[in-house]
């Protein structure tokens, strides 16, 4: 079911460039379909947890519909990117990412969450276009600062061709702190054996980032 819901039309079987499918995933399709029959983005989402059996809450980050915009630098050039699926495959360093419009307001459920919750667990995630595009909606970040949940950002065991080629842990935390703020996270969860790391460790580590700046040349491990 996984698999169903992330597979992406034109990846593993090219469809025309002008296929209005193209690019789009099966899960999103599905989202849009059910938001069609039941009226509303809100219903669909409910209609999917009912139709997948999801155990636990779907919450959106908002309900203003955004497009995912990207800087990449390729070959000497700054390139203006438009949509999730096409950043990492513009086979550039991304230099910067935003949402526009930029001023999406929060879904109000979402805010209450993550200000009620014990546990903020974010990622694993593609860094720049899954993980990050909801910290750009607006009082998302501000709920997350706040909130007096442990908070937790689970490294990738990976990095991602066209978005993080050559990242290290530390890398990815870096970019976090960029956009969100050294003071939004406290703890890291990493795996060794991996080029996420600086350098293998020998067990699954708990890192402790608790309000400590973070930096390529800082990192502990």
């Amino acid at each position: 079911m996984t698999q169903l819901l992330q597979y992406r039309f034109g990846g593993h079987h090219p469809l025309p460039e002008q296929s209005v499918l193209r690019g789009h995933a099966f899960g999103n399709l599905l989202l849009a379909a059910l938001a069609g029959l039941t009226g509303s983005f809100e219903e669909g989402l409910l209609a999917a947890q009912r139709v997948l059996a999801i155990r636990g809450r779907v919450i959106p980050a908002t309900l203003t519909p955004v497009v995912l915009m990207a800087e990449v630098m390729r070959d000497g050039q700054r390139h203006l990117v438009v949509g999730e699926s096409a950043i990492p495959e513009a086979n550039g360093r991304v230099e910067r990412v935003w949402l526009e419009p930029e001023q999406a307001r929060a879904y109000p459920e979402a805010i209450r969450a993550i200000l009620q919750a014990d546990l903020v667990v974010i990622g694993p995630g593609s860094l720049y276009t899954s993980i990050l595009p909801n910290l750009f909606v607006r009082d998302l970040a501000g709920a997350l600062a706040s909130t007096r949940a442990l908070k937790l950002y689970v490294g990738n065991v990976a990095t991602q061709k066209g978005e993080t080629d050559g990242f290290t842990l530390a890398d990815h935390v870096r970019v976090l702190t960029d956009y969100v703020g050294e003071g939004g996270w406290m703890w890291c969860w990493a795996m060794n054996q991996t080029r996420l790391l600086s350098k293998p460790i020998p067990v699954w580590i708990l890192c402790w980032l608790l309000y400590l700046p973070v930096s390529a040349s800082s990192w502990p491990i």
